[in-house]
């Protein structure tokens, strides 16, 4: 299940590592690779979130937050060479059970916390890289250190929840402006898709690790 904020590009790399297969299987069996998407996050309203909904069982509340984001905000997103980009909250990464990453971690104008105050971070303090999702887990030397969780970086293992947490200068009070944004107006709740946008994603039968509904 995709959790409070979490980023969909981030969510296909929890999914394919429990799936057991790679991320572009995924994207395969969710029509977003026949739809040329490369940034999932910035293309995850409309047909595209019902559809990813629909094909994996989820609830019409799973990733109600994301697009709540996207409806009320003009975001512009953090990229490097087109690729998608994340900062990220280390004192959220070591407080989690399940480490993920936010969607707000991926707003290019905002480089706050909504929970710690704190600034997020850009790069791997072990290895200087920047963060990109999705990955695939398993075969990224995180995964190859026995490390298969977001909170390490993918590309030299470290630990990013033992980054040192810098105060922002702008501390709670714009991160709160923030999340008042996000959940004011409410968007509705999602409806299912339409018959005609799931007949978009062809399912082929030899994947049998995701039911199709």
């Amino acid at each position: 299940m995709p959790l409070e904020w979490e980023a969909p590009s981030g969510w296909l790399g929890r999914l394919s590592l429990a799936q057991g297969c790679r991320v572009v299987e995924v994207k395969h069996f969710l029509g977003l690779a026949a739809r040329g998407v490369r940034d999932v996050d910035s293309a995850f309203v409309g047909d595209i979130a019902s559809v990813v909904r629909y094909r994996c069982g989820l609830p019409p509340t799973a990733f109600r937050r994301v697009e709540v984001a996207l409806q009320s905000m003009d975001v512009q997103w953090l990229r490097h060479a087109g690729w998608p980009r994340f900062r990220y909250c280390p004192l959220c990464l070591s407080e989690r059970q399940t480490p993920y990453f936010d969607i707000y971690w991926r707003f290019l104008h905002f480089g706050v916390c909504l929970v710690h105050g704190c600034d997020l971070q850009l790069r791997c303090p072990g290895c200087q890289g920047q963060i990109s999702a999705p990955s695939d887990v398993f075969k990224s030397a995180a995964g190859r250190a026995g490390c298969a969780s977001q909170n390490h970086c993918q590309r030299c293992s470290w630990d990013l929840a033992r980054a040192p947490a810098m105060p922002s200068r702008h501390g709670l009070p714009l991160a709160e402006d923030l999340e008042a944004r996000l959940l004011e107006p409410q968007a509705p709740v999602p409806k299912e898709p339409s018959a005609r946008a799931r007949n978009r994603v062809k399912v082929p039968d030899s994947w049998p690790w995701l039911t199709e509904r």
